[in-house]
């Protein structure tokens, strides 16, 4: 169908990749209700792939299709709220979508709640909290929480005060960087953001069915309908 021809493109199976016609495809597809193809307008939208980027538009989507409990649009409409991706920064929003998948077993949802937990970012700090969620997210063989098991983690006050008062240099701008899906929490850094308006969707979205939903973040795979 439309959403198929919409991968096709994007992926550019026999013929040159076209951004443009992927996304005119997909856009097709979303607007007749079709959530996998919602989410991966969305994505576009907020990195800007076969369209100008439009933050505001691309969270307008990812509501959409969280709504619709599509966990990866709950684990990125999350983050989106954390970061003030598209929309005013609400912490506590943002935990409570990141719970709502972390809960349906999502890795990289169970991450990120984890080093909220660690950080205090929009929760109270609770060290077992994060390790809970740390280790459910590692039980998936999810390799950056299987990293950070490994890794010790500095203590929580000496966290919390490097992110209360980052360092700013001489001519800095306080330009906030777009929360990233993928490349980030790849990095495993707490305080990283999450996404860049440069990042390709291709670490996020596999682009044909039994390929990763994203690639080195999970080991799930995309299988449109």
């Amino acid at each position: 169908g439309q959403f198929l021809l919409g991968l096709h493109y994007r992926q550019g199976d026999g013929d040159a990749k076209d951004l443009a016609a992927a996304f005119k495809w997909i856009r097709r597809a979303a607007e007749q209700g079709y959530t996998d193809a919602e989410f991966m307008l969305a994505l576009a939208y907020l990195f800007g792939e076969g369209v100008p980027r439009n933050a505001p538009e691309g969270f307008r989507w990812l509501k959409k299709t969280a709504e619709s409990n599509h966990v990866l649009a709950q684990y990125h409409l999350g983050t989106c709220y954390l970061e003030g991706e598209g929309v005013e920064a609400n912490p506590a929003e943002g935990i409570r979508w990141l719970k709502l998948a972390s809960e349906k077993g999502e890795p990289s949802a169970q991450l990120r709640l984890s080093q909220a937990y660690r950080t205090g970012a929009g929760v109270k700090p609770d060290p077992a909290e994060a390790e809970h969620w740390l280790r459910r997210a590692a039980a998936q063989e999810f390799g950056p929480a299987q990293r950070l098991l490994l890794t010790p983690a500095p203590p929580l006050a000496q966290t919390n005060t490097a992110q209360a008062e980052p360092r700013k240099e001489p001519g800095s701008t306080n330009e906030s960087t777009p929360p990233a899906a993928a490349n980030a929490l790849a990095s495993v850094a707490p305080s990283a953001p999450l996404v860049t308006p440069t990042n390709s969707l291709e670490p996020l979205i596999a682009p044909t069915a039994g390929q990763p939903v994203a690639q080195g973040l999970t080991d799930r795979t995309f299988s449109p309908a």
